[in-house]
Protein backbone atom coordinates (compact mmCIF):
# COMPACT_ATOMS: atom_id res chain seq x y z
CA UNK A 1 0.00 0.00 0.00
CA UNK A 2 2.59 2.28 0.45
CA UNK A 3 3.60 2.09 -2.77
CA UNK A 4 0.50 4.19 -3.65
CA UNK A 5 2.58 7.37 -2.24
CA UNK A 6 5.22 7.14 -5.55
CA UNK A 7 2.50 7.68 -7.60
CA UNK A 8 0.82 10.68 -5.30
CA UNK A 9 3.87 12.69 -5.21
CA UNK A 10 3.59 14.00 -9.01
CA UNK A 11 0.33 15.87 -7.69
CA UNK A 12 1.29 17.09 -3.70
CA UNK A 13 1.83 20.51 -4.64
CA UNK A 14 -2.26 20.72 -6.08
CA UNK A 15 -3.00 20.16 -2.18
CA UNK A 16 -0.87 22.61 -0.17
CA UNK A 17 1.84 24.73 -2.44
CA UNK A 18 3.19 26.14 0.86
CA UNK A 19 4.51 22.69 1.12
CA UNK A 20 7.43 22.66 -2.33
CA UNK A 21 9.84 22.77 0.72
CA UNK A 22 8.83 21.45 3.80
CA UNK A 23 8.99 23.88 7.18
CA UNK A 24 11.29 22.29 8.92
CA UNK A 25 13.89 20.30 8.15
CA UNK A 26 14.61 16.42 8.30
CA UNK A 27 11.13 15.63 6.09
CA UNK A 28 10.36 14.60 3.05
CA UNK A 29 6.81 15.01 1.75
CA UNK A 30 5.17 11.20 0.27
CA UNK A 31 1.63 12.80 -0.72
CA UNK A 32 -1.59 14.49 0.63
CA UNK A 33 -3.46 13.62 3.39
CA UNK A 34 -6.90 14.53 3.30
CA UNK A 35 -10.38 14.14 5.23
CA UNK A 36 -14.01 15.40 4.11
CA UNK A 37 -17.82 15.21 5.12
CA UNK A 38 -20.56 16.81 3.79
CA UNK A 39 -23.38 14.56 4.20
CA UNK A 40 -25.11 12.94 7.51
CA UNK A 41 -24.56 8.97 7.53
CA UNK A 42 -22.79 8.78 4.23
CA UNK A 43 -19.04 10.51 4.84
CA UNK A 44 -17.82 9.72 7.99
CA UNK A 45 -16.32 5.67 8.37
CA UNK A 46 -16.25 4.99 11.83
CA UNK A 47 -15.49 1.15 10.85
CA UNK A 48 -13.96 -0.74 7.90
CA UNK A 49 -15.55 -4.65 8.24
CA UNK A 50 -13.29 -7.26 6.50
CA UNK A 51 -14.32 -10.67 6.57
CA UNK A 52 -10.88 -12.85 7.16
CA UNK A 53 -12.25 -16.03 7.47
CA UNK A 54 -12.22 -19.37 5.52
CA UNK A 55 -15.78 -20.01 4.39
CA UNK A 56 -16.71 -19.66 1.04
CA UNK A 57 -20.18 -19.44 1.07
CA UNK A 58 -21.49 -15.19 1.11
CA UNK A 59 -20.53 -13.00 4.54
CA UNK A 60 -22.23 -9.98 5.14
CA UNK A 61 -22.53 -7.33 7.54
CA UNK A 62 -25.53 -4.77 8.22
CA UNK A 63 -26.42 -2.16 11.04
CA UNK A 64 -29.92 -2.19 12.58
CA UNK A 65 -32.06 1.13 12.83
CA UNK A 66 -30.91 0.81 16.99
CA UNK A 67 -27.05 1.00 15.81
CA UNK A 68 -26.78 -3.00 16.27
CA UNK A 69 -23.89 -4.99 14.00
CA UNK A 70 -25.05 -8.22 12.50
CA UNK A 71 -22.09 -10.39 10.90
CA UNK A 72 -23.41 -13.42 8.85
CA UNK A 73 -22.01 -16.25 6.73
CA UNK A 74 -24.44 -17.50 4.21
CA UNK A 75 -27.75 -15.71 5.53
CA UNK A 76 -27.07 -17.30 9.08
CA UNK A 77 -25.58 -15.71 11.78
CA UNK A 78 -21.88 -16.12 12.46
CA UNK A 79 -21.31 -18.11 16.08
CA UNK A 80 -18.39 -17.20 16.45
CA UNK A 81 -18.91 -13.57 16.84
CA UNK A 82 -21.31 -11.44 19.46
CA UNK A 83 -21.49 -9.03 21.92
CA UNK A 84 -21.99 -9.26 24.98
CA UNK A 85 -23.03 -13.07 24.04
CA UNK A 86 -20.61 -15.05 21.41
CA UNK A 87 -22.95 -17.05 19.84
CA UNK A 88 -25.48 -14.54 18.37
CA UNK A 89 -23.71 -13.00 15.74
CA UNK A 90 -24.72 -9.59 17.18
CA UNK A 91 -22.94 -6.70 18.71
CA UNK A 92 -25.63 -5.05 20.94
CA UNK A 93 -24.22 -1.80 21.02
CA UNK A 94 -26.49 -0.94 23.87
CA UNK A 95 -24.70 -3.31 26.40
CA UNK A 96 -22.56 -1.78 28.86
CA UNK A 97 -19.63 -3.94 27.38
CA UNK A 98 -19.97 -3.00 24.00
CA UNK A 99 -21.48 0.63 23.83
CA UNK A 100 -17.97 2.41 22.80
CA UNK A 101 -16.22 2.11 19.34
CA UNK A 102 -12.95 0.55 21.33
CA UNK A 103 -14.96 -1.93 23.06
CA UNK A 104 -16.82 -3.05 19.53
CA UNK A 105 -12.94 -3.38 17.79
CA UNK A 106 -11.98 -5.35 20.25
CA UNK A 107 -14.59 -7.69 20.29
CA UNK A 108 -14.74 -8.11 16.80
CA UNK A 109 -10.89 -8.13 16.80
CA UNK A 110 -10.81 -11.15 18.91
CA UNK A 111 -12.74 -13.76 16.80
CA UNK A 112 -11.09 -15.64 13.78
CA UNK A 113 -13.49 -14.03 11.25
CA UNK A 114 -13.71 -10.69 11.40
CA UNK A 115 -12.11 -7.99 11.52
CA UNK A 116 -12.85 -4.03 12.16
CA UNK A 117 -10.17 -0.62 11.78
CA UNK A 118 -11.16 2.49 13.37
CA UNK A 119 -10.93 5.47 10.91
CA UNK A 120 -13.05 8.30 11.40
CA UNK A 121 -13.71 8.18 15.13
CA UNK A 122 -12.13 8.18 18.72
CA UNK A 123 -11.75 5.04 20.43
CA UNK A 124 -14.31 6.03 23.26
CA UNK A 125 -16.93 8.03 21.15
CA UNK A 126 -20.40 5.91 22.04
CA UNK A 127 -20.88 3.54 19.75
CA UNK A 128 -24.93 3.17 21.41
CA UNK A 129 -27.33 3.59 18.21
CA UNK A 130 -24.38 5.90 16.15
CA UNK A 131 -23.98 4.03 13.35
CA UNK A 132 -25.92 4.74 9.96
CA UNK A 133 -28.93 1.99 8.97
CA UNK A 134 -26.98 -0.62 6.50
CA UNK A 135 -29.01 -3.25 4.84
CA UNK A 136 -27.06 -6.47 4.91
CA UNK A 137 -23.91 -6.51 1.99
CA UNK A 138 -20.82 -7.93 0.92
CA UNK A 139 -18.85 -5.35 -1.45
CA UNK A 140 -15.83 -5.29 -1.00
CA UNK A 141 -16.04 -7.54 2.60
CA UNK A 142 -13.08 -9.76 1.24
CA UNK A 143 -11.09 -6.97 0.42
CA UNK A 144 -10.73 -2.98 1.37
CA UNK A 145 -13.46 -3.61 3.84
CA UNK A 146 -17.19 -2.57 4.15
CA UNK A 147 -17.63 0.87 5.78
CA UNK A 148 -20.03 1.33 8.57
CA UNK A 149 -20.68 5.17 8.65
CA UNK A 150 -21.80 7.44 11.59
CA UNK A 151 -25.07 9.05 11.81
CA UNK A 152 -24.16 12.65 12.75
CA UNK A 153 -27.62 12.78 14.77
CA UNK A 154 -27.86 9.55 16.35
CA UNK A 155 -30.80 9.64 19.45
CA UNK A 156 -29.10 10.76 22.62
CA UNK A 157 -25.76 12.59 21.68
CA UNK A 158 -24.82 16.15 20.74
CA UNK A 159 -24.13 15.81 17.18
CA UNK A 160 -20.80 16.27 16.06
CA UNK A 161 -18.31 15.33 12.44
CA UNK A 162 -14.99 14.08 12.62
CA UNK A 163 -12.84 13.21 9.33
CA UNK A 164 -9.07 11.72 9.73
CA UNK A 165 -6.55 12.45 7.60
CA UNK A 166 -5.59 10.00 5.28
CA UNK A 167 -4.14 8.64 2.32
CA UNK A 168 -6.41 9.69 -1.34
CA UNK A 169 -8.85 6.95 -2.71
CA UNK A 170 -11.69 6.96 -0.27
CA UNK A 171 -11.52 3.05 0.50
CA UNK A 172 -10.20 1.08 3.70
CA UNK A 173 -7.41 -0.58 2.32
CA UNK A 174 -4.38 1.28 4.34
CA UNK A 175 -5.47 -0.14 6.91
CA UNK A 176 -5.27 -4.21 6.45
CA UNK A 177 -2.01 -6.14 5.19
CA UNK A 178 -3.47 -9.25 4.04
CA UNK A 179 -5.95 -10.62 5.97
CA UNK A 180 -5.63 -8.94 9.19
CA UNK A 181 -5.44 -5.30 10.49
CA UNK A 182 -2.29 -3.67 9.97
CA UNK A 183 -1.02 -2.89 13.82
CA UNK A 184 -0.44 1.21 12.50
CA UNK A 185 -0.68 2.13 9.49
CA UNK A 186 1.01 5.29 10.04
CA UNK A 187 3.53 3.83 12.41
CA UNK A 188 6.73 5.31 10.46
CA UNK A 189 5.20 8.71 9.30
CA UNK A 190 4.69 12.16 10.41
CA UNK A 191 1.14 14.49 9.13
CA UNK A 192 1.31 17.87 8.74
CA UNK A 193 -1.53 19.79 8.99
CA UNK A 194 -2.06 22.48 6.89
CA UNK A 195 -5.63 23.89 6.65
CA UNK A 196 -9.13 23.47 7.80
CA UNK A 197 -12.97 24.71 6.57
CA UNK A 198 -15.84 23.81 8.28
CA UNK A 199 -19.74 24.93 7.88
CA UNK A 200 -22.56 23.95 9.54
CA UNK A 201 -26.00 24.42 10.33
CA UNK A 202 -27.41 23.93 13.38
CA UNK A 203 -29.52 26.34 16.02
CA UNK A 204 -27.29 24.57 19.14
CA UNK A 205 -24.74 25.95 21.06
CA UNK A 206 -21.92 25.52 18.46
CA UNK A 207 -18.78 23.26 19.99
CA UNK A 208 -15.20 24.23 19.59
CA UNK A 209 -13.66 23.31 16.57
CA UNK A 210 -10.97 20.41 17.65
CA UNK A 211 -7.82 18.14 16.12
CA UNK A 212 -6.49 15.91 17.64
CA UNK A 213 -3.33 13.70 17.20
CA UNK A 214 -4.34 9.94 17.45
CA UNK A 215 -2.13 7.09 17.86
CA UNK A 216 -3.69 3.67 17.56
CA UNK A 217 -1.85 0.00 17.37
CA UNK A 218 -3.43 -2.99 17.20
CA UNK A 219 -1.41 -5.97 19.03
CA UNK A 220 -1.28 -9.63 19.53
CA UNK A 221 -3.15 -12.12 17.94
CA UNK A 222 -6.55 -10.56 19.14
CA UNK A 223 -5.34 -7.35 17.67
CA UNK A 224 -6.57 -5.36 20.89
CA UNK A 225 -6.45 -1.84 19.99
CA UNK A 226 -4.44 0.68 22.55
CA UNK A 227 -5.61 4.41 21.44
CA UNK A 228 -3.89 7.53 22.72
CA UNK A 229 -5.36 10.68 21.93
CA UNK A 230 -4.10 14.43 22.27
CA UNK A 231 -5.74 17.90 21.61
CA UNK A 232 -3.44 19.45 19.59
CA UNK A 233 -6.01 22.60 18.59
CA UNK A 234 -9.09 23.80 19.59
CA UNK A 235 -11.17 27.19 19.01
CA UNK A 236 -14.28 28.56 19.13
CA UNK A 237 -16.11 26.94 16.59
CA UNK A 238 -17.55 29.12 13.45
CA UNK A 239 -21.29 30.25 14.20
CA UNK A 240 -24.08 28.22 12.09
CA UNK A 241 -24.51 28.81 8.83
CA UNK A 242 -20.70 30.48 8.88
CA UNK A 243 -17.52 29.48 6.44
CA UNK A 244 -14.98 28.91 9.10
CA UNK A 245 -11.10 28.48 7.79
CA UNK A 246 -8.03 27.19 9.78
CA UNK A 247 -5.00 28.31 7.90
CA UNK A 248 -1.67 26.49 9.17
CA UNK A 249 0.40 26.66 5.73
CA UNK A 250 2.99 29.22 7.04
CA UNK A 251 3.34 27.05 10.00
CA UNK A 252 1.67 23.80 10.10
CA UNK A 253 0.76 21.40 12.82
CA UNK A 254 2.80 18.37 13.00
CA UNK A 255 2.06 14.97 14.74
CA UNK A 256 3.76 12.76 16.83
CA UNK A 257 5.40 9.70 14.46
CA UNK A 258 2.76 7.27 14.04
CA UNK A 259 -0.07 9.44 14.81
CA UNK A 260 -3.45 10.46 12.44
CA UNK A 261 -5.15 13.86 12.64
CA UNK A 262 -8.49 13.52 13.11
CA UNK A 263 -10.60 17.22 12.90
CA UNK A 264 -13.86 17.58 14.98
CA UNK A 265 -17.06 19.88 15.04
CA UNK A 266 -19.91 19.71 16.39
CA UNK A 267 -22.81 21.31 18.25
CA UNK A 268 -25.41 20.61 20.75
CA UNK A 269 -28.87 20.02 19.07
CA UNK A 270 -29.23 18.70 15.19
CA UNK A 271 -26.98 20.00 12.51
CA UNK A 272 -29.07 20.16 9.19
CA UNK A 273 -26.18 20.85 6.93
CA UNK A 274 -22.45 19.98 7.30
CA UNK A 275 -19.45 20.74 5.40
CA UNK A 276 -15.91 19.84 7.05
CA UNK A 277 -12.73 19.74 4.97
CA UNK A 278 -9.09 19.26 6.26
CA UNK A 279 -5.95 19.16 4.39
CA UNK A 280 -2.44 18.01 4.68
CA UNK A 281 1.28 16.13 3.86
CA UNK A 282 2.31 13.06 4.41
CA UNK A 283 5.87 12.92 5.12
CA UNK A 284 8.63 10.48 6.56
CA UNK A 285 11.78 11.53 8.59
CA UNK A 286 15.10 12.18 5.19
CA UNK A 287 17.46 9.49 6.25
CA UNK A 288 20.66 10.94 7.05
CA UNK A 289 23.20 13.27 4.89
CA UNK A 290 20.31 13.38 2.37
Amino acid sequence: MRKLFAIVTAVLLAVTPAFAELPFTGFRALGPVAGTSSTASTDNVVFYAKYVGTATTKPTVEVSSIGDITFKVAGVADATIGCPTVGTGIIDVSDTACNTYVEVADSVNATANWRLAIVDALGTDSSNDSLATLAATDVNIRTTGVPLFYDTNFAGSAPTVTVALRPPGGTGAWFWEGLTLNSNPFASFTQYFSALSEKKTSGGTIANTVIFGVKRVYTGTSRKLTEVVRTVWSQTGAATTVQGTIDFSAFPLVSAQGEIFIARIGSSTTISAQNLNAVGILTQPTPQGR
